[in-house]
């Protein structure tokens, strides 16, 4: 970019914009890159979150960017956030390799009963077949990142609330969890949603769960990847098509298997092979 005769032709503003584009795809775009590559796990997805604001909260201390540049920074993450969830950072902190955070993300999830309360939710959506109009959605919305936070569990405004009366209580020892919501386009941006638990957690037991004080959470599933891309689209289409998660889970296995084993299957690769070998066999 350096030896371009354009960088040379530039203004020096024009300079000073490429610089600064060099310096944030090396240190923040290009480093949370292969980061990701090389710590693929969902568990690993909230400390990726951290450390690109980390790294770019750096280039601000040095005067590199503006604070109207790190703002646009800062709307970018906001609008890519479901990695700093409370469900993603749970999850993250139960594959931790110390116990204190383990123990942390284990009594929130007790303190709460979450567990009870979606073994009770899904009782109730087996036994009552109701039409899909009628059904309750499990409310997942985008939390608000703190850009300021320390650690990667303090990226969102934990909060409990005791509910006397028509009247609310922060900061009680006792009652639900909360955290502060961001709806994109919305006029009020800003609200609170009760923390819920991720599925991969709602399958455990009481039992399995109390074994991750003393050994923390493995999973393989990628935080980011085509595979995960191609899951979303998957996802999104069983759940037009199907009512129960029984239903959906194996609409999906269906269609990946098929996917698979589909002989059609043209890809690049496959196209240039069977042309040179058509073009050989003309010859």
């Amino acid at each position: 970019m350096y030896a371009s005769p354009k960088y040379d032709e530039m203004s020096a503003r024009g300079q000073e914009t490429v610089d600064k584009m060099t310096q944030y795809l090396i240190r923040v775009y290009y480093k949370g890159f292969m980061e990701v590559k090389y710590r693929s796990s969902i568990t690993d997805g909230p400390r990726h979150v951290f450390n690109e604001i980390v790294a770019a909260r750096r280039l601000r201390a040095e005067g590199i960017l503006s604070e109207d540049e790190f703002d646009v920074i800062k709307s970018s993450i906001q609008h890519n956030a479901s990695m700093a969830h409370p469900e993603s950072i749970m999850t993250a902190l139960c594959a931790e390799e110390e116990l204190n955070k383990r123990e942390g993300a284990l009594n929130l999830i007790h303190d709460l009963d979450i567990l009870e309360q979606w073994r009770t939710y899904k009782e109730e959506e087996s036994m009552v077949r109701r039409p899909a109009s009628q059904r309750e959605i499990r409310p997942y919305e985008l939390p608000k990142i703190n850009f300021e936070a320390r650690c990667y569990n303090e990226l969102i405004t934990w909060r409990r609330r005791e509910e006397v009366g028509s009247e609310e209580k922060w900061g009680s020892p006792v009652g639900r969890w909360e955290y502060t919501t961001f709806t994109p386009g919305a006029k009020e941006p800003y609200g609170n949603r009760e923390v819920t638990l991720a599925p991969i957690l709602a399958q455990m037991t009481k039992e399995e769960l109390e074994e991750l004080r003393y050994k923390r959470l493995r999973v393989d599933y990628p935080c980011h990847s085509q595979a995960v891309e191609q899951a979303v689209a998957l996802t999104s289409d069983s759940v037009k098509k199907y009512r129960s998660d029984e239903a959906r889970l194996a609409g999906l296995l269906q269609t990946y298997e098929a996917r698979q084993k589909q002989p059609g299957r043209v890809t690049v690769k496959k196209y240039m092979a069977d042309c040179m070998a058509l073009a050989s066999n003309e010859e």
